[in-house]
């Protein structure tokens, strides 16, 4: 889907309707205010917050605020009889083990594990939980995700959908995963500010996935959720006690992760993503290895529902037929096959190997995630999971991108008068004299260089292409088909504003290279001014502007040209065709404002400046694009 497609796909109103050119100012504090002083144009004063296209005032806020106190970790055990810590930690205990218990509740307190009958008292639930996944199953919504580590790229073992809060994304390893909400979308539309779920798209479009397919698990989710503040009361940890004004935790749940793991025997000879063994302590087939839950509040808990559904004596699409799917059942709850793997990060403790009967719950509480590691040891049965998350917001819901989008759509109307006066018109077209109180606006402050105009679009346009537009795309056609009852239209959204963001750097570089070309006077520090400062007789420039302007598009190639790598690894040969990345989203063609690959331009910048710094040419030469 090329941007032009996106953009024009229907008439409703977007964020990026083109605002009309008059006076502008910064909008949402783009760029930290500092004390006036000559700085290099670095990744810290000329594009801000690194990769997740930071820099706005909050960021800079937040960035300065102390840590919260954290609890000490949890005491350590050692085995006894152990010679040294090293022997104690490279041991596995399980629940048949004499030490398993006072190891378990000295070095792995927070962990809890529910049976099924706390999990489910009604029998109803348990069952509409279980025809969820399965229906989740049946409609293909599960794929295997691909994910970024250094360089990398490899797809999951398990194969995964996310379900959560409308508008909630996850982010982990380099991959944004978007949830599918798990309220009814027109019920939550009539609720909101936003139109009925997709006016546009046909019945069929906008009914798939089928409403409340996702409701049991969001009943699941409030069921969890209260038990997990149920557990805190129940076993209250001193360690976390009046550390700084934190609550003890928080399960306000707002996405779960919801995997399906084939049995070990299958796993095995999966051609995208055969399973391997755990390697540290000897457990066997691990469908998930060591790890701790990324982009999560801090001190959250984390609760895992656990079911198992056929076993691997079939390996048909169809699995069992029913009185063999409750014979498995049964074999899981008395003689469990799955297990999950904990291992302290002390150094000492010994790891534990915990059974998982089918249909019980675990609870990660307080800080359990941050000092243990946990591994998904894989079983003879089919396995769904659904792990609820109190997931980070700050820069993962579509309502941020949003706004990030109507702040940076703010500052075009000031960036085409640049362009604008740069051509030497007004209004009426023409020359015209320039007035230094134009530097000032109505409250009499400086009005903002190109530069920081530049720095601000050009922030959120590489924030939006690479965590939201990009992220979308790489997932695949068939992703976008499943998601179209509520993001495909979001993304067409902040791919429109995108589309609107290039044309307003177009106009930024133009009002650089027409300035380039123009004779003009030095600022003179005797009067007050600043003699790095170029005036024009309709604008000012200054060598920064150019500095910048450079140094930002190549930000942007560098992001493009580390995306293409991506999307060449050999772990996407290994997915179905529709789960492979669309190419040309956002798509550029002969009417684009800006080129794909911007090296070029980024180096005809640093020509403008040059000819800049050698006093231009009076607007005589050949006009040159970039």
């Amino acid at each position: 889907m090329g941007k032009r497609d996106c953009a024009r796909a229907d008439a409703r109103p977007s964020l990026a309707s083109r605002p009309s050119p008059g006076p502008s100012g910064p909008s949402g504090g783009l760029t930290k205010k500092k004390k006036k002083k000559k700085t290099k144009t670095t990744r810290a004063n000329a594009v801000g917050g690194g990769g997740g296209g930071g820099g706005d005032a909050d960021g800079a806020l937040a960035a300065r605020r102390a840590p919260a106190p954290r609890p000490p970790p949890p005491p350590a055990y050692r085995l006894r009889g152990a010679t040294s810590d090293a022997v104690s930690a490279s041991a596995v205990l399980t629940p048949s083990d004499a030490e398993f218990a006072p190891c378990a509740a000295r070095a792995y307190r927070g962990f809890h594990v529910d049976p099924p009958r706390v999990v489910h008292p009604d029998d109803a639930e348990r069952r509409a939980v279980h025809a969820a996944f399965e229906r989740m199953r049946d409609l293909g919504l599960f794929h295997h995700d691909v994910l970024e580590a250094g360089k990398t790229v490899s797809p999951t073992f398990v194969q995964r959908l996310l379900v959560g809060d409308r508008g909630m994304t996850y982010h982990y390893q380099r991959l944004r995963i978007f949830a599918h909400p798990w309220d009814d979308d027109a019920a939550a539309a009539a609720a909101s500010d936003d139109p009925s779920p997709d006016a546009s798209s046909s019945p069929a479009a906008s009914s798939f996935p089928p409403p409340g397919i996702f409701a049991p698990i969001k009943r699941l989710n409030e069921r969890l959720r209260r038990r997990a503040v149920a557990l805190w009361r129940e076993h209250p940890d001193a360690r976390c006690a009046g550390v700084g004004e934190r609550e003890d935790s928080d399960a306000s749940y707002n996405v779960s992760l919801v995997n399906l793991m084939a049995p070990a025997s299958v796993a095995g000879r999966d051609p995208v993503a055969p399973l391997k063994d755990e390697n540290i302590y000897g457990m066997g087939a691990a469908s998930v290895s060591w790890h701790s839950d990324s982009s999560l509040k801090e001190n959250s808990t984390v609760a895992v529902y656990h079911h198992c559904g056929d076993d691997d004596s079939s390996d048909s699409e169809e699995g069992l037929p029913p009185k063999k799917k409750e014979k498995a059942s049964s074999s899981e709850t008395a003689r469990p096959s799955w297990h999950v793997g904990l291992r302290a990060l002390d150094g000492t403790s010994p790891a534990l190997r915990v059974p998982l009967a089918t249909d019980s719950a675990y609870y990660m509480c307080r800080d359990f995630n941050a000092t243990h590691h946990h591994a998904v040891l894989a079983g003879r049965t089919r396995r769904f999971s659904s792990t609820h998350r109190v997931a980070v917001t700050a820069k993962d819901t579509f309502e941020y991108a949003k706004a990030r989008c109507v702040r940076a759509l703010k500052l075009l109307p000031a960036l085409k008068a640049r362009a604008r006066d740069a051509r030497g018109g007004g209004k009426g077209g023409g020359t015209r004299t320039r007035n230094e109180n134009e530097d000032e606006d109505e409250n009499g402050q400086r009005r903002p260089s190109l530069a920081k105009l530049m720095q601000g679009v050009a922030e959120a346009h590489r924030e939006v292409e690479f965590q939201w537009i990009r992220m979308f795309w790489l997932q695949g056609s068939a992703h976008a088909r499943q998601h179209r009852a509520y993001w495909t239209r979001r993304i067409e959204e902040l791919t429109q504003a995108w589309d609107a963001m290039e044309l307003g750097l177009r106009w930024g570089l133009d009002a650089l290279r027409l300035g380039a070309k123009k004779k003009g006077r030095k600022d003179t520090p005797g009067s007050g001014g600043d003699p790095s400062r170029v005036l024009r007789d309709d604008f000012e420039i200054t060598p920064r502007d150019y500095d910048v302007a450079a140094y930002l598009l190549g930000e942007i190639a560098e992001a493009r040209e580390a995306y293409r790598a991506r999307v060449q690894a050999a772990a996407y040969g290994r997915l179905p065709a529709e789960r492979r990345p669309v190419r040309n989203a956002p798509g550029f063609d002969a009417k684009s404002p800006m080129p794909e690959d911007l090296r070029p331009v980024a180096k005809a910048v640093e020509r403008w400046k040059a000819e800049f710094l050698a006093g231009g040419n009076g607007g005589k030469g050949k006009r040159s694009v970039f």
